[in-house]
């Protein structure tokens, strides 16, 4: 309803009235076709989420059918293991140390009346911007965002986050990655730079931090930085695993937190492993998956000590593990034993390469 009446009005105030209801027209459709991209995107994220959940059910039946499942039985999957005891924090299907407090966010202000996304970062994939991208760095609370989803004709992807050293609000220190993918993994990180601010200034194109080797199926998880860095660029390279039906690649990131944390350095975690036989002995070789990949070693290197039982926060009758002709069994009968594990990244899961039993 318009404040004038259209009995007693010039031609001037007449059209004045025309073209603000005209604005009002506009910015209504403007806002109808905004809305409709946003559920488009929301439409498309679900039918890849349900198509990608119904082929992963599909493999694992292979797998369940073909007796490989069989292999996995010693492996300890971080987010859903029996936990008994711990300082840590867990995140998605992993676990890291235990944060002292709150981390800070290098893109998001936390006030009072909620999070405020500072825009001062450029982000494109394959050197292209949309203001979409910016989703990615936007605390998930702030409302009204369009979600980065999309579907790739090739599966090779370059995302870069790049600080505007003119436009700096507040620090850019940080030291903990935190993604959340729209379809947990479905792709591969194959590559991962951070250049700092210190670098930028004196046109040093080295990388400050970088993990070379592929990160495999990367879920909801947290990626440790092996130092505290200004950002200034984040080159994250990405190879998309998963072709839907038609034929093409999707991938989305809901959410990529540049965080700043302390952690607790006594951080660690026991894991009760159980059996349905008596155990006879246990490797020292294992196998961890990690945030920097797939990485074989032993218990020895991870500091990681081996117990029959576990009582009031102690360790009860230490398990010396075995290596190639070095043979230790068990000494009790037990078909369970306690693992304590210093938690120094963020680690997925390990598995004992040998556990024979009797």
């Amino acid at each position: 309803m318009f404040n004038v009446s259209v009995y007693n009005v010039t031609s001037r105030q007449l059209m004045s009235v025309l073209d603000d209801a005209q604005n009002r027209i506009s910015i209504l459709e403007n806002m109808a076709a905004a809305l409709k991209l946003n559920l488009d995107s929301r439409l498309s994220v679900i039918r890849n989420i349900q198509e990608y959940e119904q082929q992963q059910m599909t493999d694992l039946i292979s797998l369940v059918d073909s007796g490989v499942w069989n292999e996995q039985k010693n492996k300890i999957v971080c987010g859903r293991a029996d936990i008994v005891q711990g300082i840590y924090d867990k995140f998605g299907s992993s676990i890291h140390p235990q944060f002292l407090k709150k981390p800070s966010d290098v893109f998001n202000f936390n006030t009072t009346s909620g999070y405020f996304y500072k825009d001062n970062a450029v982000i494109t994939v394959n050197d292209v911007s949309k203001p979409k991208y910016k989703s990615m760095l936007m605390h998930d609370s702030i409302t009204g965002q369009d979600p980065y989803f999309e579907e790739y004709d090739t599966p090779v992807l370059e995302i870069s986050v790049k600080v505007n050293p003119g436009e700096l609000l507040g620090t850019t220190a940080f030291n903990l990655l935190e993604i959340v993918p729209f379809i947990p993994g479905s792709f591969d990180i194959v590559g991962l730079e951070v250049y700092s601010l210190q670098g930028y200034y004196v046109g040093d194109t080295l990388a400050d931090s970088s993990i070379p080797g592929t990160i495999s199926k990367v879920g909801v998880s947290r990626i440790l930085i092996d130092q505290t860095i200004n950002l200034y660029e984040l080159k994250l390279n990405v190879y998309i695993n998963y072709r839907n039906s038609n034929g093409r690649y999707p991938f989305g990131i809901k959410h990529l937190y540049f965080l700043n944390a302390n952690f607790n350095p006594n951080s660690y975690a026991v894991f009760r492993i159980r059996e349905n036989k008596y155990i006879d002995t246990i490797s020292e070789d294992i196998t961890v998956v990690d945030q920097t990949g797939t990485v074989n070693t032993t218990c020895k290197e991870e500091n990681i000590e081996l117990f029959v039982d576990w009582i009031d926060g102690i360790g009860v009758d230490s398990i010396a593990t075995s290596k190639g002709l070095t043979n230790n069994p068990v000494v009790r009968d037990t078909r369970s034993f306690y693992i304590k594990y210093p938690i120094p990244r963020s680690v997925m899961s390990l598995q004992f390469n040998s556990v024979t039993l009797r």
